[in-house]
């Protein structure tokens, strides 16, 4: 159910609104109405609306002092602004300060339940994604460890295609995953970087089949710039070497590249590698290789002379070799188990109502 807070002085507006809500039998409630910025606060305070329709005139306080205030109470609730066209200014000022959206006045019932359906969908994608996964995911972004963040965010977007009921929803989960990997990025204020980088990521270009994609070169972008920030004291010497080699092993990376990074002798490095990873530096390397090829198998139709090339093979049969000393099998023949493993799958498989179940 979501819970909306009025907040307007014009009576005639939130009547308007509360015609607009019976009229569009959506799964909603009104927890208050606010005549003014004081009994605006207050129900906010106890009644943790969802959404607020707030006019940017309300009488009591600057609308930006009201936003800032109304995020302190319940910094998740979603605001809308609402205002005439000369107010244009305000409204864009507003917008940098926390508001989500706005209308014009007069509030037209299209537009209302526009607004309306978006940020419902937008409720539900956050209270879907505020499990262990998405914070497990912004916790590895936040310790800065490269490789399991990826592996969590395939993870979380597995999740969002399994559950996804409609595009836009599904949209606004993507959105949400983006917003909330840039807020933690955004929070280091690492050095050395363009702080009007563009990390957005369009709607209009995501699709159930390219959303995973996106993130995960949104979360590629980001790790290249907390590496090519540079090694620094307060890091984890180990930590930070192994996001360089997650940056770097396609390239065909070395331990005295590695070493170089982070200040530290070559010798060093490999003892330290050894005792923290449980592998040496050159085998973690090829691993991580390996479980790439792996992926380009299974996911694409790239030849295995072009995957060999990609991760810096340049003879195609030395990786067809180390690849089959690996796996146990080379890497054609795994391509063609995988392949007869998920037609067995589609086999196996009984459609009902559209749905398949093993």
């Amino acid at each position: 159910m979501l819970k909306i807070l009025l907040a307007d002085d014009e009576y005639l507006e939130i009547e308007a609104i509360k015609y607009f809500l019976n009229q569009a039998y959506e799964e909603v409630t009104i927890v208050g109405e606010a005549n003014n910025t004081k009994n605006l606060l207050r129900i906010c305070q106890y009644q943790q609306p969802d959404l607020i329709f707030l006019d940017i005139n309300l009488a009591g306080m600057d609308v930006i002092e009201v936003l800032q205030s109304l995020k302190r109470y319940n910094r998740d609730c979603m605001i809308i602004l609402l205002g005439f066209y000369d107010d244009e200014l305000m409204i864009e000022k507003a917008l940098k300060y926390g508001a989500e959206d706005y209308l014009n006045k007069p509030i037209q019932q299209n537009d209302f339940l526009a607004k309306l359906k978006r940020y419902k969908n937008l409720t539900h994608s956050k209270q879907f994604l505020e499990g262990e996964q998405l914070e497990e995911l912004l916790y590895f972004i936040q310790v800065e460890n490269y490789r399991q963040a990826k592996e969590q965010l395939t993870k979380l977007t597995n999740e969002v295609i399994k559950n996804w009921r409609n595009i836009e929803q599904f949209k606004e989960n993507s959105q949400v995953i983006a917003k909330s990997m840039f807020k933690i990025y955004e929070s280091k204020k690492l050095k050395n970087i363009d702080s009007n980088q563009n990390w957005s990521i369009s709607s209009n270009e995501l699709t159930i089949y390219n959303f995973k994609e996106k993130l995960i070169e949104l979360l590629d972008g980001m790790f290249e710039k907390i590496v090519l920030s540079g090694y620094s004291h307060d890091q984890n010497e180990i930590q930070a070497v192994l996001n360089y080699i997650e940056l770097n092993y396609k390239q065909g990376i070395t331990l005295v590249q590695a070493a170089n990074y982070v200040h530290l002798s070559p010798h060093y490095l490999s003892k330290l590698f050894k005792k923290e990873v449980g592998m040496n530096f050159v085998g973690y390397v090829m691993e991580r290789k390996i479980e790439k090829a792996k992926e380009l198998l299974e996911y694409t139709d790239m030849h295995v002379i072009h995957i060999a090339l990609e991760l810096s093979y340049q003879e195609p049969n030395y990786f067809s070799k180390v690849f089959k000393r690996i796996v146990g099998v080379t890497p054609s023949n795994y391509r063609k188990e995988v392949e007869q493993s998920k037609r067995s799958l589609v086999k196996n498989n009984y459609v009902f109502n559209g749905k398949s179940y093993l």
